[in-house]
C-alpha cells in the first residue's frame, strides 16, 4: 500500500527545484495549449480524406524511424550524460555525439540511393523512389531537432525545449489550415512533399533556436576538439537496441496496416491511433522532466531523492494519463465526429482503443524509468516480448473485426510488455517502487472504464464528461489520493510550487 506521507518535491535540492518544477508547469501548459492545434491538423487532413491524413501517419512513422534507426540512443543519451559532464565539455560532447549519429545515418542513405525499393515499407511508394531518398538525405535534420532539444532537457532548461517544440506543433496546424483553405485539390495532389517539406523546415527553425541558446550559454567556456564520456558506448549501444526493437514494438501496427488495408484503411487507423498518440505526446513531455530529475539525482549518488521523485511523479502523472485516455472511450461520437461523419463507424474501435491507450502511457513511463536509472537494456526484453504478442495477436483479430480487432491487437501486446517492464524495474530500481495501491486503482479503473464505455455508450460529451469524472473520482478514492494530495500536484503542474504527492 502507498504510503500518505508527503514526499519528493520539497526534498528537491534548492539547485534542482526551479528547474524540475518550472519544467513540469511549462511542459503541462505547453502541451495543453498544444492539444488544439495537434487535433486541429489531423481534423484538418481526415476531412480532405483518409489519403492525406495517411500520408500524415507515414510521416510519423518516418519520425520515429530516424529517432530509433538514425539518431544513435536517441533523447535519453544527452539527458543522461550532461548533467554529469563538466561545462566546458559540454559542446564537444553534443559534436562528436552528432557525427557519430550522422555515421550510422550513411550506410541507409546508400540504400535509399540504389536501392529504393528495400524502403518500400517505410515509405509505401509515396511519391516514387526520388522521395525515398530525398527523405533519408534530409533525416539529419531531425537529428539535430532531437540532439539539441534532448540537451536543453539534460541541462533543466526544459521550458525552452517545450516551446520549440510547441512551435512545430502550431507550424504543422498553420501549414495545414492554409492548404485546406487555399489548395485543397493541390494538396490531394502533393501532400506527401508539402507536409514532409513543411515538417522538415519547422525542425531545422527549431534546430537552430536550440543551437542560439545552447551556444550563448557556452560561449564563455568551450573545449575544442572531439570527446565522448566513459561509459558512452555501452550505455548508448543498449539503448540502441532497445530505441529499434522500440520501433518494430510501436510502430510495427502501422506498417503491417498499410500493407493489410491500403492506404484508405491505413488512413482511418491513422485517424483512431493520432488521437491516443496526443494524450502519449502529452505524457511523454512530461516523463522528459522526470528521466531529467532521476538522472541528476543518480548522478548525484542520491538514490533515496531518486526514489522520492519517481513516487512523486507517478501518483502525478497515473491520474493524467487516466484522464486523457479514458477520454477517448468516453468522448468516441463526439471526438470522431469532428473528423466527418463518415468516421463515426470507428466508435467501437475507439472505446477500446481509450483503456489500453492508458496501458501504453503506463509503458512509457516504466520504460523512461529504466533509462534513467542506466537500464535501457533491460526493456529490450520487454520489446521483444510486445512484438511477438503483436504478431501472435493481429492476424485472427485483423480477419474477424477489421479496424478494431487491430485496435485490440495493438493494446493487448502492450499488456505482457507492462507485466515484464515491472519485472524488471522492480528488480533492479535502487528504491523500493511504492505505488501497488495507486497501481492496482489504475486497473480497476481500466476495466471499469470499458465496461461502461460499451454499456453505457454514451453519445454526446455531457454524458461523457459525467462517466470520466465518475470513473475518475472511483480511482482517486480507491488509490488513496488525499484533497491535499491533489491540490498539492495541481499547484506543481500550474504553478511550479512545492505541494505534497
Amino acid at each position: 500500500m502507498d504510503t500518505a506521507h508527503e514526499i519528493g518535491w520539497a526534498a528537491l535540492p534548492r539547485d534542482l527545484r526551479a528547474g524540475v518544477l518550472g519544467g513540469l508547469r511549462w511542459t503541462v501548459w505547453l502541451a495543453a495549449a498544444g492539444v488544439p492545434f495537434s487535433y486541429g491538423t489531423r481534423v484538418l487532413l481526415a476531412r480532405m480524406g483518409p489519403e492525406p491524413l495517411a500520408i500524415y501517419g507515414l510521416l510519423l512513422v518516418y519520425v520515429n524511424f530516424v529517432a530509433a534507426f538514425l539518431f544513435l540512443g536517441g533523447n535519453a543519451v544527452a539527458i543522461r550524460f550532461l548533467p554529469a559532464i563538466e561545462v566546458e565539455a559540454r559542446p564537444a560532447f553534443l559534436r562528436t555525439y552528432f557525427l557519430v549519429s550522422l555515421l550510422g545515418w550513411l550506410p541507409w542513405l546508400a540504400v535509399a540511393a540504389w536501392r529504393p525499393q528495400w524502403l518500400h515499407w517505410l515509405f509505401g511508394g509515396v511519391d516514387g523512389r526520388g522521395f525515398a531518398w530525398a527523405m533519408m538525405a534530409l533525416a539529419p535534420i531531425p537529428i539535430l531537432f532531437s540532439l539539441l532539444l534532448a540537451a536543453l532537457k539534460g541541462e533543466l532548461q526544459l521550458a525552452r525545449a517545450q516551446w520549440i517544440y510547441r512551435n512545430v506543433t502550431v507550424g504543422m496546424f498553420v501549414v495545414c489550415a492554409l492548404l485546406f483553405f487555399r489548395a485543397r485539390a493541390w494538396t490531394a495532389a502533393h501532400a506527401a512533399v508539402l507536409l514532409w517539406g513543411a515538417y522538415l523546415a519547422l525542425n531545422l527553425a527549431g534546430a537552430a533556436a536550440a543551437w542560439h541558446i545552447l551556444n550563448r550559454n557556452w560561449t564563455s567556456a568551450r573545449r575544442p576538439g572531439w570527446w565522448l564520456p566513459r561509459g558512452f558506448w555501452k550505455y548508448t549501444l543498449g539503448l540502441q537496441g532497445s530505441s529499434m526493437l522500440g520501433f518494430l514494438a510501436t510502430q510495427l501496427d502501422m506498417l503491417i496496416v498499410l500493407q493489410a488495408g491500403g492506404v484508405a484503411e491505413f488512413g482511418r487507423y491513422v485517424a483512431l491511433l493520432t488521437l491516443a498518440a496526443m494524450a502519449a505526446t502529452a505524457v511523454k513531455l512530461l516523463l522528459d522532466v522526470l528521466m531529467a530529475s532521476l538522472t541528476h539525482a543518480m548522478a548525484r549518488g542520491d538514490s533515496r531523492l531518486a526514489g522520492e521523485l519517481w513516487t512523486s511523479h507517478c501518483r502525478m502523472l497515473v491520474p493524467l494519463v487516466l484522464v486523457l485516455n479514458l477520454a477517448l472511450a468516453c468522448w468516441a461520437v463526439p471526438l470522431l465526429s469532428v473528423y466527418g461523419g463518415a468516421y463515426l463507424q470507428l466508435q467501437t474501435a475507439l472505446r477500446w482503443l481509450g483503456p489500453l491507450a492508458a496501458i501504453a502511457c503506463m509503458n512509457y513511463l516504466l520504460g523512461s524509468s529504466l533509462a534513467a536509472l542506466g537500464f535501457p537494456h533491460l526493456e529490450m526484453q520487454a520489446k521483444a516480448v510486445r512484438i511477438a504478442s503483436y504478431l501472435a495477436l493481429f492476424f485472427p483479430l485483423w480477419s474477424r473485426w477489421g479496424l478494431s480487432g487491430a485496435v485490440l491487437a495493438w493494446g493487448g501486446a502492450e499488456i505482457p510488455y507492462q507485466s515484464v517492464n515491472l519485472w524488471n524495474l522492480g528488480r533492479r530500481a535502487p528504491f523500493r517502487l511504492n505505488w501497488t495501491r495507486t497501481y492496482a486503482a489504475f486497473v480497476g479503473a481500466l476495466a471499469a472504464a470499458a465496461a461502461a464505455s460499451f454499456v453505457w455508450q454514451p453519445q454526446s460529451f455531457l454524458a461523457g464528461l459525467v462517466m470520466l469524472a465518475a470513473l475518475l473520482s472511483g480511482f482517486l478514492l480507491a488509490a488513496g489520493y488525499t484533497a491535499r494530495q491533489l491540490v498539492g500536484h495541481l499547484r506543481v503542474l500550474t504553478l511550479g510550487a512545492e505541494g505534497s504527492a
